[in-house]
């Protein structure tokens, strides 16, 4: 598994090292080394020294073209063929090419309860876009990957050297725009560069773009994660925008905290300016721009020893933001108190109360408890109410959360969620429901199920796929059923379909 890490080959090397061992049954956890302020900063890492790491036995080159057939319920049939090629030189430096990629046995999305105005986040399940997107991780996101539809070619490059990390990527897709509602062609660039510091620190660059009708939009900006003591550091953003509304529009935000293994305390002020969000959102993601806000997080945490409760701990989170122009626009309070006892159950309460200004001024409120069992070794069962006032709405929201570990072999989960609205205008009333199970058989011949729910828009998604990896990681057979696979929050006119799909390794 070392190979995978780009990490300089050689004789005398030097890691950093962190070690946690949790043992469940004795509700021991062991640090290496001894607990610190925080215990996942890497400038509080061991050290492990006098390393000899040869250089990778794995194929400097590696091509693996795929054949896809798909047939659905109406006979309809359809045959595709791509490929991907992999040069790694070094440990330290990979490139990825790829050309007409299958993103067709994907996962779909989960589906969630919105019970805001605006855009919920999708996570990324696409390979390509998985492998080293960490480097793009950003509070303001200049690049989420979901904002690129199924593309037809693409290239990446991510490696290090000393302590720069840097990611390109460049990608052609097809987009559908609102003026013509037809899919036209458009290309995406990024470029990451980040600049390791002493203590862990850090300081990057990061730029994305998309290319459409001869108009360029997207965003660029440095940010800075900064540590000036064991518990003292500092988070910041600054970026422009540019495309055809945006003019050349700041965001940007100054985050100072303090973290201990207990308590964390931090304020920041965040500036969206107006009219960015469009030609942001043309590769990244905000949900709302014309912002000036403040929000302010104090948590802490208490350990005990010798009683029937392990912990406890409290969180409240105060955000308010005004418009560019000063009117109020939103308050939120958000409070929680976290009680774990060594029975292995745990109960946690939370309140919201907060204002959002639409159309008119809206308060709503919510109150949630939830309790349930966790064994800390993959079996737990929780449950969940809340009960308040959403955008003149009553609101109750309650459910389940089921989660089954069997050996090595089974891991299943199934969640309820129910939203009630009186009155309900929009129709947002649902029941929600979400099953997944994964079964290996061995590492490399695996069954996987997921079936979900949402009676808000009638959705019934089901994808049941078996995957025999002949050459492992990449080598494989897979057969798959879907049936109303679409975007979250999106219902699907998807059918009955089966697929097949065979790659191979060279």
């Amino acid at each position: 598994p070392l190979s995978i890490m780009r990490l300089p080959a050689g004789s005398g090397r030097t890691w950093g090292l962190s070690i946690m061992r949790t043992v469940p049954r004795r509700l021991e956890t062991a640090l290496w080394p001894t607990p610190t302020e925080n215990r996942y900063r890497v400038s509080n890492f061991g050290h492990l020294t006098g390393l000899e790491l040869a250089t990778s036995a794995e194929r400097k080159w590696q091509a693996i073209p795929y054949a896809l057939g798909v047939v659905d319920e109406d006979g309809n049939s359809n045959f595709e063929i791509g490929g991907d090629l992999r040069w790694r030189p070094s440990s330290s430096l990979g490139t990825d090419l790829t050309i007409n990629p299958d993103f067709a046995l994907i996962e779909a999305d989960v589906e969630e309860i919105n019970l805001t105005r605006f855009e919920l986040f999708a996570p990324e399940k696409r390979p390509f876009f998985l492998e080293g997107s960490e480097i793009y991780s950003q509070r303001i996101r200049l690049f989420h990957s979901r904002r690129i539809g199924d593309i037809t070619a693409g290239g990446k490059v991510i490696g290090t050297a000393g302590k720069t990390t840097f990611s390109a990527l460049a990608t052609s897709a097809e987009v559908q725009t609102d003026s013509t509602m037809t899919d036209d062609r458009a290309d995406y660039a990024v470029l990451r560069v980040q600049q390791g510091l002493p203590r862990g620190s850090t300081v990057g660059l990061l730029g994305a773009a998309r290319r459409l009708d001869g108009v360029n939009q997207g965003s660029a900006g440095l940010d800075a994660t900064l540590f000036f003591t064991e518990t003292l550091g500092l988070t910041a953003q600054l970026a422009s925008v540019f495309g055809r509304t945006a003019g050349g529009g700041l965001a940007w935000f100054l985050r100072p905290a303090y973290d201990s293994n207990t308590t964390h305390f931090h304020v920041r002020y965040t500036s969206l300016e107006r009219d960015i969000q469009d030609d942001f959102n043309s590769v990244g993601f905000m949900r709302d721009d014309d912002r000036r806000e403040w929000d302010t997080n104090l948590s802490h945490t208490l350990w005990f020893d010798g009683s029937a409760v392990e912990k406890a701990s409290a969180r409240v989170n105060y955000n308010r933001f005004n418009s560019q122009a000063g009117q109020l626009r939103a308050w939120e309070l958000d409070a929680e108190g976290e009680l774990v006892f060594r029975n292995r159950m745990e109960v946690e309460v939370e309140y919201i109360d907060e204002y959002q200004r639409f159309e008119k001024g809206f308060n709503n409120t919510r109150t949630e408890i939830s309790a349930g069992w966790d064994n800390r070794a993959g079996r737990s069962v929780f449950a969940f109410v809340g009960v308040g006032e959403n955008f003149d709405s009553d609101l109750l929201l309650y459910g389940v959360d089921l989660q089954l570990a069997v050996g090595d072999e089974l891991r299943a989960s199934y969640r309820l969620t129910r939203l009630e609205l009186d009155p309900d205008p929009g129709d947002d009333t649902t029941w929600i429901h979400v099953l997944q199970a994964d079964y290996s058989f061995n590492p490399d011949n695996i069954l996987k199920l997921f079936a979900q729910t949402n009676t808000a828009i009638d959705k019934v998604n089901v994808q049941a796929v078996w995957v025999w990896r002949i050459i492992p990681p990449f080598g494989s057979l897979q057969l798959a059923y879907q049936t109303g696979t679409s975007d979250l929050g999106e219902i699907s006119e998807q059918g009955d379909t089966v697929f097949t799909k065979f790659a191979w390794v060279f």
